[in-house]
Parts: structure tokens; C-alpha cells; sequence
């Protein structure tokens, strides 16, 4: 994603309506609207879409970040027992290797 550059598609599907948003560095500067569009929060504009069914994001942002920022989607998948990391936990979960789960009163 950046001021204009080529589409990108999320890993885990469908995406949740009303549950992504887009990062510049630690500032958020869009929430998608439910139905495939961007709501602009704050300081920049930010035009394009998000396909839920097939994860492609695209985001045309004015006024353009700068090289040195980071941009980048925090999803959420639409399904039951959707874990939500705020934005400073996204990871891509591979493995669960346990051996034991135990509970502590």
C-alpha cells in the first residue's frame, strides 16, 4: 500500500466489514465503511477499496506519506472466535505446539 501503489491482498479471509484499518507509522488514517470503501480518519484522504471476500486492499492516500513511513493493515478475519491484536500485536499465527494447558483458580 502507499500513495499510489499496486493492491495488496491480506493472508487470512474473508476480512471483517468494519474491521480493517490503515496504519502511517502509529497513526491511523482510514477505516473501511462496511461495504468496500475507505472513511479517512483524520489528517490524510484516503480513496480506494477493500474486496472482504478476497482480501485486496487498495488505498490511494493524500497528502502522500513520506519514504521513510510505514504503511500497513490491521485485520480482522469474519469468522467465530475472531482474536483482535491491536496494532502493535499483528502476527501470522503458524503453529500451536502445547503440551499441556492447565488452569490456575
Amino acid at each position: 500500500l502507499g500513495s499510489s501503489a499496486s493492491p495488496q491482498t491480506m493472508d487470512a479471509l474473508p476480512l471483517k466489514p468494519f474491521g480493517v484499518e490503515l496504519y502511517i507509522d502509529d497513526t491511523l488514517v482510514a477505516t473501511d465503511d462496511g461495504v468496500g470503501g475507505w472513511t479517512s480518519a483524520g489528517y490524510y484522504t484516503v480513496t480506494g477499496g477493500v474486496d472482504y471476500t478476497t482480501g485486496k486492499t487498495d488505498a490511494n492516500i493524500t497528502s502522500a506519506p513520506t519514504p521513510s513511513q510505514v504503511v500497513y493493515v490491521r485485520y480482522q478475519q469474519d469468522e467465530n472466535g475472531d482474536i483482535v491484536p491491536t496494532k502493535n500485536q499483528i502476527c501470522k499465527w503458524i503453529k500451536n505446539d502445547y503440551t499441556s494447558i492447565g488452569y490456575a483458580a
